[in-house]
């Protein structure tokens, strides 16, 4: 099977591409299945006492069945094609002139249509339908003419049927191996296409992982310029970015930490994204709680991205006016709708904003960020005033990225 395997790859290099090199597999299996059919007719003819004519002819064809390998070898690979196909007509012709035209109408066919069309695409133009149409004319020929008159050679009728039942045999057994040889190099292949998607995987996490640690190298470096500044506006300005970036590491860092690279697990990123907020912007000792209603909603990173920022801009809105004495409750609600339609309800019991506060963040930046992020998302933004508290309705889509 070695032997076998080695010869199929014959003229196979990283320097084809997929197409050509699957051709260039079939054509070398197509000239080892020829190769010891003959061989093994030559043996047959031998034993049963066939004329010498028909020993020679099958020894010949058996020699020029192993040319299309060595023009693989030699980088001919569409010369290899031509040579494969025209050694099957040959190989045909010579079993039409020994046994007849009608033992062997099913591999004509194969052969004419099947082989041209498989073997080729664009590479030789019209000539592909050339190597279809003309063997079917001769083909039609020879039916016509072995129509009323015995095969060119004689044999003796004990002769000839021991003969083709020697032959189906072999093309079964000959056909069986070269299966079992294609199914082994098809489960390698698929082999290496699964190491090549982990491969793949692997360097998405890695990228993912690098994203987010760049990101955190960004936030430390925020951190460390506010050291030096007294005046606290400003500083809490400094951690509201923190927070920001943050958000948008956080998805990067769940995406490199589970199986699936395309979605994230937003149940799951809301709530460590919350506690990390009421961690950083409350004292230990707060009584917040947090309340998801979210089952099974998964988001590409496109989409979750833009969300959490939104998600942020309102929980840090709530944390930083909404609560007296470090107590309350954070509500968050998402669904998913219509396909690509989301319902995002989130906000607070607290307190609500004062007048001062909504006026003046009517003009702030994250209120701004949070219109801008949802007309990104293709969404609108309301304040439902039916609840106590901050609470707002958010109607977005799932962002698909471009091709």
């Amino acid at each position: 099977m070695k032997i076998l395997t080695k010869i199929t790859n014959l003229g196979v290099s990283n320097q084809l591409d997929e197409n050509t090199t699957r051709r260039v597999r079939i054509v070398n299996q197509i000239s080892i299945f020829l190769f010891v059919l003959f061989v093994l007719q030559s043996t047959v003819a031998l034993s049963l006492g066939f004329p010498k004519i028909t020993v020679i002819l099958f020894a010949a064809v058996s020699l020029v069945s192993i040319v299309p390998p060595l023009l693989n070898k030699l980088e001919m690979t569409i010369a290899s094609r031509v040579f494969s196909i025209s050694s099957a007509y040959l190989v045909l012709l010579c079993q039409v002139l020994v046994f007849g035209p009608e033992l062997h109408i099913q591999f004509f066919f194969m052969s004419t249509v099947a082989g041209p069309l498989l073997l080729f695409d664009k590479e030789i133009g019209i000539w592909k339908w050339a190597l279809v149409a003309v063997p079917a004319l001769i083909w039609i020929y020879l039916e016509w003419h072995f129509a009323n008159i015995p095969p060119m050679v004689h044999i003796a009728p004990n002769a000839i049927f021991w003969a083709r039942i020697t032959n189906n045999l072999l093309l079964f057994s000959i056909i069986f191996i070269l299966f079992f040889t294609f199914t082994r190099q098809s489960n390698n292949h698929i082999e290496d296409i699964e190491q090549h998607r982990m491969s793949i995987e692997t360097l998405l996490k890695e990228i993912h992982h690098r994203v987010k640690n760049n990101l955190q190298v960004i936030t430390s470096l925020l951190a460390l310029q506010s050291v030096g500044i007294e005046e606290q506006k400003i500083k809490n300005l400094f951690k509201e970015l923190q927070n920001r970036i943050n958000s948008m590491a956080l998805s990067h860092e769940m995406l490199y930490k589970t199986d699936d690279l395309e979605r994230i697990d937003y149940e799951a990123y809301i709530r460590k994204l919350i506690t990390g907020l009421i961690s950083t912007m409350k004292e230990p000792e707060n009584e917040i709680e947090i309340h998801l209603s979210i089952k099974q909603v998964y988001l590409n990173i496109d989409t979750a991205i833009p969300l959490g920022l939104i998600i942020n801009e309102i929980v840090t809105n709530s944390l930083k006016y909404a609560f007296k004495n470090n107590s309350g409750t954070i509500s968050i609600c998402l669904r998913k709708l219509n396909h690509p339609n989301f319902l995002l309800e989130i906000g607070d019991n607290g307190i609500g904003f004062p007048t001062s506060v909504l006026k003046a963040k009517r003009r702030s930046l994250g209120l701004t960020l949070i219109q801008k992020l949802t007309r990104q998302l293709r969404g609108n933004i309301v304040r439902d005033t039916l609840k106590e508290g901050s609470n707002y309705i958010i109607h977005f889509q799932e962002i698909t990225p471009k091709s």
